[in-house]
Protein backbone atom coordinates (compact mmCIF):
# COMPACT_ATOMS: atom_id res chain seq x y z
CA UNK A 1 0.00 0.00 0.00
CA UNK A 2 0.76 3.27 -0.43
CA UNK A 3 1.33 4.16 3.81
CA UNK A 4 3.65 1.04 3.94
CA UNK A 5 5.57 2.29 0.59
CA UNK A 6 5.40 5.73 2.72
CA UNK A 7 7.02 4.58 6.11
CA UNK A 8 9.80 2.33 4.34
CA UNK A 9 11.07 5.26 2.88
CA UNK A 10 10.94 7.03 6.02
CA UNK A 11 12.83 4.13 7.62
CA UNK A 12 15.84 3.55 4.60
CA UNK A 13 15.86 7.70 4.96
CA UNK A 14 17.13 7.41 8.42
CA UNK A 15 18.83 4.51 8.30
CA UNK A 16 20.90 6.73 5.95
CA UNK A 17 20.69 9.92 7.51
CA UNK A 18 22.30 7.54 11.05
CA UNK A 19 25.05 6.72 8.73
CA UNK A 20 25.97 10.11 7.16
CA UNK A 21 26.65 11.45 10.59
CA UNK A 22 28.84 8.40 11.99
CA UNK A 23 30.78 9.01 9.07
CA UNK A 24 30.97 12.95 9.98
CA UNK A 25 31.90 12.48 12.66
CA UNK A 26 34.25 9.43 12.59
CA UNK A 27 36.76 12.25 10.75
CA UNK A 28 36.82 14.55 13.66
CA UNK A 29 40.38 15.01 15.33
CA UNK A 30 39.39 13.05 18.63
CA UNK A 31 41.55 15.61 20.73
CA UNK A 32 39.70 18.48 19.14
CA UNK A 33 36.32 17.30 20.26
CA UNK A 34 37.14 17.15 23.23
CA UNK A 35 36.74 20.43 23.50
CA UNK A 36 33.36 19.79 23.19
CA UNK A 37 30.65 18.23 25.37
CA UNK A 38 30.76 14.93 23.29
CA UNK A 39 27.39 13.07 23.75
CA UNK A 40 25.73 16.64 23.92
CA UNK A 41 27.41 17.88 21.05
CA UNK A 42 26.63 15.24 18.90
CA UNK A 43 23.17 14.77 19.42
CA UNK A 44 22.64 18.25 18.49
CA UNK A 45 24.28 18.02 15.00
CA UNK A 46 22.44 14.43 14.98
CA UNK A 47 19.70 16.23 15.18
CA UNK A 48 20.48 18.86 12.75
CA UNK A 49 21.41 17.13 10.13
CA UNK A 50 17.87 14.94 10.01
CA UNK A 51 15.83 18.13 10.06
CA UNK A 52 17.60 19.95 7.70
CA UNK A 53 17.74 16.66 5.23
CA UNK A 54 13.72 16.74 6.04
CA UNK A 55 13.56 19.85 5.38
CA UNK A 56 12.90 21.52 8.89
CA UNK A 57 14.67 24.47 8.28
CA UNK A 58 14.12 26.58 11.57
CA UNK A 59 14.15 23.21 13.99
CA UNK A 60 18.34 22.56 12.16
CA UNK A 61 19.00 25.89 12.27
CA UNK A 62 17.86 25.76 16.38
CA UNK A 63 20.35 23.04 17.05
CA UNK A 64 23.25 24.20 15.03
CA UNK A 65 23.37 26.79 16.54
CA UNK A 66 24.14 25.42 19.83
CA UNK A 67 27.74 24.62 18.07
CA UNK A 68 29.68 27.70 17.96
CA UNK A 69 32.74 26.85 17.18
CA UNK A 70 32.68 23.54 15.40
CA UNK A 71 33.45 25.17 12.62
CA UNK A 72 37.15 24.92 13.29
CA UNK A 73 37.84 21.54 13.51
CA UNK A 74 35.01 20.68 11.05
CA UNK A 75 34.33 22.29 7.69
CA UNK A 76 31.21 20.56 6.64
CA UNK A 77 29.63 21.98 9.99
CA UNK A 78 29.66 25.50 8.71
CA UNK A 79 27.99 24.72 5.37
CA UNK A 80 24.99 22.50 6.68
CA UNK A 81 24.34 25.83 8.90
CA UNK A 82 25.00 28.04 6.08
CA UNK A 83 21.94 25.85 4.28
CA UNK A 84 19.55 26.09 7.51
CA UNK A 85 20.48 29.95 7.38
CA UNK A 86 19.69 30.61 3.77
CA UNK A 87 16.76 28.04 3.52
CA UNK A 88 15.41 30.33 6.48
CA UNK A 89 15.55 33.43 4.57
CA UNK A 90 18.00 34.69 7.14
CA UNK A 91 20.61 36.21 4.50
CA UNK A 92 21.97 38.79 6.81
CA UNK A 93 22.86 35.99 9.18
CA UNK A 94 24.40 34.14 6.59
CA UNK A 95 26.24 36.93 5.42
CA UNK A 96 27.50 37.56 8.94
CA UNK A 97 28.41 34.00 9.50
CA UNK A 98 30.13 33.95 6.23
CA UNK A 99 32.23 37.08 7.12
CA UNK A 100 32.97 34.99 10.34
CA UNK A 101 34.64 32.31 8.34
CA UNK A 102 36.40 34.52 5.87
CA UNK A 103 38.06 36.09 9.00
CA UNK A 104 39.35 32.85 10.07
CA UNK A 105 40.24 31.57 6.95
CA UNK A 106 37.57 28.32 7.10
CA UNK A 107 35.78 30.32 3.67
CA UNK A 108 34.08 28.29 1.69
CA UNK A 109 32.17 28.51 -2.00
CA UNK A 110 29.08 28.85 0.28
CA UNK A 111 30.38 31.53 2.06
CA UNK A 112 31.61 33.27 -0.77
CA UNK A 113 28.53 32.88 -2.75
CA UNK A 114 26.16 34.73 0.16
CA UNK A 115 28.90 37.20 0.57
CA UNK A 116 28.87 38.07 -3.22
CA UNK A 117 25.46 37.94 -3.39
CA UNK A 118 24.92 40.12 -0.50
CA UNK A 119 26.85 42.51 -2.27
CA UNK A 120 25.40 42.47 -5.42
CA UNK A 121 21.97 43.08 -3.72
CA UNK A 122 22.87 46.12 -1.84
CA UNK A 123 24.78 47.39 -5.25
CA UNK A 124 28.05 47.19 -4.21
CA UNK A 125 28.96 45.34 -7.63
CA UNK A 126 33.07 45.18 -7.57
CA UNK A 127 32.63 43.31 -3.84
CA UNK A 128 30.47 40.93 -5.39
CA UNK A 129 32.73 40.29 -8.16
CA UNK A 130 35.71 40.02 -6.35
CA UNK A 131 33.43 36.89 -4.16
CA UNK A 132 32.76 35.39 -7.54
CA UNK A 133 35.72 35.12 -8.52
CA UNK A 134 36.67 33.58 -5.83
CA UNK A 135 33.97 30.90 -6.39
CA UNK A 136 35.50 30.44 -9.69
CA UNK A 137 39.16 30.09 -8.77
CA UNK A 138 38.08 26.69 -6.30
CA UNK A 139 37.42 24.46 -9.22
CA UNK A 140 34.64 22.63 -7.77
CA UNK A 141 33.95 19.03 -9.12
CA UNK A 142 30.07 20.00 -8.89
CA UNK A 143 29.09 20.64 -12.45
CA UNK A 144 26.22 23.22 -11.25
CA UNK A 145 28.53 24.84 -9.57
CA UNK A 146 31.06 25.19 -12.26
CA UNK A 147 28.00 27.05 -14.31
CA UNK A 148 27.28 29.64 -11.11
CA UNK A 149 30.43 30.29 -10.57
CA UNK A 150 31.36 31.08 -14.31
CA UNK A 151 28.33 32.89 -14.61
CA UNK A 152 28.77 35.11 -12.05
CA UNK A 153 32.28 36.00 -12.54
CA UNK A 154 30.96 36.95 -16.35
CA UNK A 155 27.86 39.00 -15.02
CA UNK A 156 29.43 40.49 -12.56
CA UNK A 157 32.09 42.04 -15.27
CA UNK A 158 29.83 43.43 -17.78
CA UNK A 159 29.43 46.82 -16.48
CA UNK A 160 33.10 47.12 -16.89
CA UNK A 161 33.20 45.32 -20.55
CA UNK A 162 31.42 46.41 -24.46
CA UNK A 163 28.99 44.42 -25.91
CA UNK A 164 31.41 42.20 -28.10
CA UNK A 165 33.92 41.80 -24.90
CA UNK A 166 30.73 40.67 -22.72
CA UNK A 167 29.49 38.66 -25.78
CA UNK A 168 32.61 36.71 -25.81
CA UNK A 169 32.60 35.96 -22.73
CA UNK A 170 29.31 34.11 -22.72
CA UNK A 171 30.33 32.27 -25.87
CA UNK A 172 33.16 30.64 -24.28
CA UNK A 173 30.85 28.86 -21.73
CA UNK A 174 31.19 25.51 -21.55
CA UNK A 175 29.54 23.83 -24.28
CA UNK A 176 28.18 21.64 -22.21
CA UNK A 177 26.03 24.51 -21.06
CA UNK A 178 24.56 24.93 -24.68
CA UNK A 179 21.09 25.62 -23.88
CA UNK A 180 22.15 27.55 -20.64
CA UNK A 181 24.40 29.69 -23.18
CA UNK A 182 21.56 30.82 -25.24
CA UNK A 183 19.27 31.61 -22.09
CA UNK A 184 22.22 33.77 -20.95
CA UNK A 185 22.72 35.12 -24.77
CA UNK A 186 19.25 36.74 -24.58
CA UNK A 187 19.94 38.13 -21.42
CA UNK A 188 23.10 39.97 -22.31
CA UNK A 189 21.05 41.33 -25.66
CA UNK A 190 18.35 42.81 -23.19
CA UNK A 191 20.74 43.81 -20.90
CA UNK A 192 23.15 45.78 -23.72
CA UNK A 193 19.69 47.23 -25.49
CA UNK A 194 21.05 45.37 -28.41
CA UNK A 195 18.37 45.61 -31.60
CA UNK A 196 18.96 42.06 -32.10
CA UNK A 197 17.35 41.51 -28.45
CA UNK A 198 13.82 40.47 -30.07
CA UNK A 199 15.65 38.20 -32.57
CA UNK A 200 17.12 35.88 -29.93
CA UNK A 201 13.89 36.01 -27.72
CA UNK A 202 12.07 34.42 -30.94
CA UNK A 203 14.72 31.72 -31.81
CA UNK A 204 14.77 30.99 -28.34
CA UNK A 205 11.36 30.28 -27.73
CA UNK A 206 10.02 28.77 -30.86
CA UNK A 207 12.90 26.07 -30.78
CA UNK A 208 10.98 22.97 -30.79
CA UNK A 209 14.02 20.48 -29.01
CA UNK A 210 13.98 22.03 -25.56
CA UNK A 211 10.61 23.60 -23.32
CA UNK A 212 11.65 27.44 -23.30
CA UNK A 213 8.24 28.04 -22.26
CA UNK A 214 9.44 29.98 -19.84
CA UNK A 215 10.71 32.63 -21.67
CA UNK A 216 7.95 33.54 -23.85
CA UNK A 217 6.91 35.82 -20.63
CA UNK A 218 10.75 36.84 -20.20
CA UNK A 219 9.79 38.07 -23.83
CA UNK A 220 6.26 39.43 -23.51
CA UNK A 221 7.44 41.51 -20.59
CA UNK A 222 10.28 42.81 -22.52
CA UNK A 223 8.36 43.68 -25.25
CA UNK A 224 5.63 45.24 -23.05
CA UNK A 225 8.48 47.24 -21.65
CA UNK A 226 8.86 48.39 -24.99
CA UNK A 227 5.16 49.52 -24.98
CA UNK A 228 4.61 47.11 -28.25
CA UNK A 229 1.41 45.72 -26.89
CA UNK A 230 -0.22 44.31 -30.17
CA UNK A 231 3.23 41.76 -30.11
CA UNK A 232 2.60 41.23 -26.11
CA UNK A 233 -0.73 40.14 -27.17
CA UNK A 234 0.65 37.82 -29.77
CA UNK A 235 3.48 36.26 -28.26
CA UNK A 236 0.78 35.52 -25.07
CA UNK A 237 -1.86 33.83 -27.33
CA UNK A 238 0.29 31.67 -29.25
CA UNK A 239 2.21 30.55 -26.20
CA UNK A 240 -0.87 30.03 -24.00
CA UNK A 241 -1.87 27.69 -26.86
CA UNK A 242 1.30 25.56 -26.67
CA UNK A 243 1.49 25.92 -23.06
CA UNK A 244 -2.03 26.30 -21.37
CA UNK A 245 -1.02 25.57 -18.10
CA UNK A 246 2.12 27.95 -17.83
CA UNK A 247 1.32 29.99 -14.79
CA UNK A 248 3.72 33.16 -15.66
CA UNK A 249 1.97 33.63 -19.11
CA UNK A 250 -1.70 33.29 -17.53
CA UNK A 251 -1.09 35.45 -14.77
CA UNK A 252 0.71 37.92 -17.02
CA UNK A 253 -2.43 37.09 -19.68
CA UNK A 254 -5.16 38.01 -16.60
CA UNK A 255 -3.09 41.27 -15.92
CA UNK A 256 -3.72 42.48 -18.71
CA UNK A 257 -7.13 42.10 -19.60
CA UNK A 258 -7.52 43.68 -16.17
CA UNK A 259 -5.28 46.22 -17.09
CA UNK A 260 -2.79 45.28 -14.53
CA UNK A 261 0.74 45.48 -14.73
CA UNK A 262 3.40 44.56 -12.06
CA UNK A 263 7.07 44.26 -13.71
CA UNK A 264 8.85 41.96 -11.47
CA UNK A 265 11.78 41.58 -13.75
CA UNK A 266 14.12 43.53 -15.45
CA UNK A 267 17.08 42.20 -18.09
CA UNK A 268 18.87 45.35 -17.19
CA UNK A 269 18.79 45.05 -13.46
CA UNK A 270 21.97 42.81 -12.83
CA UNK A 271 20.55 41.34 -9.61
CA UNK A 272 17.41 39.87 -11.44
CA UNK A 273 19.44 38.52 -14.08
CA UNK A 274 21.77 36.13 -11.69
CA UNK A 275 18.23 35.55 -9.25
CA UNK A 276 17.04 33.73 -12.79
CA UNK A 277 20.79 32.05 -13.42
CA UNK A 278 20.35 30.45 -9.76
CA UNK A 279 16.79 29.84 -10.26
CA UNK A 280 18.12 27.68 -13.07
CA UNK A 281 20.23 25.97 -11.03
CA UNK A 282 17.77 25.06 -8.50
CA UNK A 283 15.32 23.96 -11.07
CA UNK A 284 17.81 21.87 -12.63
CA UNK A 285 19.02 20.03 -8.50
CA UNK A 286 15.54 19.71 -8.06
CA UNK A 287 14.66 17.83 -11.32
CA UNK A 288 17.79 15.48 -9.52
CA UNK A 289 15.72 15.29 -6.46
CA UNK A 290 18.58 17.52 -4.36
CA UNK A 291 15.91 19.53 -3.04
CA UNK A 292 18.17 20.81 0.07
CA UNK A 293 20.37 22.55 -2.71
CA UNK A 294 17.90 23.15 -4.72
CA UNK A 295 15.72 25.34 -2.10
CA UNK A 296 19.83 27.07 -1.12
CA UNK A 297 20.05 28.56 -4.59
CA UNK A 298 15.93 29.30 -4.90
CA UNK A 299 16.08 31.29 -1.64
CA UNK A 300 19.13 33.32 -2.74
CA UNK A 301 17.19 33.85 -6.02
CA UNK A 302 14.17 35.28 -3.82
CA UNK A 303 16.60 37.33 -1.88
CA UNK A 304 17.92 39.35 -4.91
CA UNK A 305 14.34 39.48 -6.58
CA UNK A 306 11.54 39.01 -3.74
CA UNK A 307 8.94 40.27 -6.60
CA UNK A 308 9.15 37.08 -9.06
CA UNK A 309 6.69 34.74 -7.68
CA UNK A 310 7.60 32.04 -9.99
CA UNK A 311 10.37 31.45 -7.44
CA UNK A 312 7.92 30.27 -4.71
CA UNK A 313 6.15 27.89 -6.97
CA UNK A 314 9.46 25.74 -7.19
CA UNK A 315 9.87 26.15 -3.69
CA UNK A 316 6.86 24.86 -2.62
CA UNK A 317 7.20 22.36 -5.14
CA UNK A 318 10.19 20.70 -3.43
CA UNK A 319 8.81 20.55 0.28
CA UNK A 320 5.75 18.71 -1.77
CA UNK A 321 7.96 16.32 -3.43
CA UNK A 322 9.62 15.62 -0.37
CA UNK A 323 6.34 14.90 2.24
CA UNK A 324 6.51 17.96 3.90
CA UNK A 325 3.16 19.20 3.37
CA UNK A 326 2.77 21.73 6.18
CA UNK A 327 5.45 24.02 4.83
CA UNK A 328 4.30 23.38 1.08
CA UNK A 329 0.74 24.43 2.31
CA UNK A 330 2.23 27.70 4.01
CA UNK A 331 4.11 28.97 0.46
CA UNK A 332 0.94 27.85 -1.61
CA UNK A 333 -1.55 30.18 1.12
CA UNK A 334 1.40 33.33 0.00
CA UNK A 335 1.17 32.29 -3.70
CA UNK A 336 -2.01 33.12 -3.34
CA UNK A 337 -2.44 36.34 -3.05
CA UNK A 338 -0.36 37.10 -5.85
CA UNK A 339 -2.98 37.39 -8.13
CA UNK A 340 -6.15 35.58 -9.69
CA UNK A 341 -4.25 32.77 -11.19
CA UNK A 342 -1.70 32.07 -8.52
CA UNK A 343 -4.86 31.78 -5.84
CA UNK A 344 -6.46 29.20 -8.28
CA UNK A 345 -3.44 27.06 -8.45
CA UNK A 346 -2.57 27.48 -4.93
CA UNK A 347 -6.16 26.14 -4.07
CA UNK A 348 -5.29 23.06 -6.63
CA UNK A 349 -2.35 22.53 -4.80
CA UNK A 350 -3.24 22.67 -1.24
CA UNK A 351 -6.06 20.52 -2.45
CA UNK A 352 -4.10 17.95 -3.39
CA UNK A 353 -2.50 17.94 0.03
CA UNK A 354 -5.84 17.75 1.80
CA UNK A 355 -6.35 14.76 0.26
CA UNK A 356 -3.20 13.27 0.51
CA UNK A 357 -3.90 13.69 4.21
CA UNK A 358 -7.30 12.10 4.18
CA UNK A 359 -9.16 15.73 3.89
CA UNK A 360 -11.26 15.23 0.47
CA UNK A 361 -13.94 17.76 2.12
CA UNK A 362 -11.88 20.73 2.70
CA UNK A 363 -10.19 20.34 -0.24
CA UNK A 364 -13.57 20.32 -2.29
CA UNK A 365 -14.56 23.62 -0.53
CA UNK A 366 -10.91 25.04 -0.95
CA UNK A 367 -11.50 24.42 -4.56
CA UNK A 368 -15.10 25.48 -4.60
CA UNK A 369 -14.63 28.23 -3.48
CA UNK A 370 -11.29 29.73 -5.24
CA UNK A 371 -13.51 28.88 -8.53
CA UNK A 372 -16.36 30.81 -7.74
CA UNK A 373 -13.56 33.92 -6.83
CA UNK A 374 -12.53 33.61 -10.46
CA UNK A 375 -15.46 32.94 -11.99
CA UNK A 376 -17.33 36.11 -10.28
CA UNK A 377 -14.69 38.19 -11.80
Amino acid sequence: SLKLMYFLKIKIKFILQILIVITYFSTLDAKNMDNFDKGNQISNYFSGIILLNDNYYKDSYNYFKKLNGLEKIHNTYSVKYLFSLVNLGKISEAFHYSKKLEKENLANFESNLIIGIYHLKNQNNDLAQNYFSKLYNLNSNFVIKNFISKSLVNWSSFKNLDFNNAQQKIQEIDSKFDNLKKIQNVFLHCYYQSKKTEYFFERLTINKDIDFSRYNYFYANYLFQKKKHVEVKKIIAQSLKLYPRNLLLNQFQYNLDNKIHRNNFDCRDLSHVVAEILYIAANALSSQNIYNFSNFYLNLSKYLNPDFHSFDTLFAENFYKEDNYHEAKKIYEKISKRGKIYSWYSAKQIAKILIQQDEENNALDILSSAYKKINDK
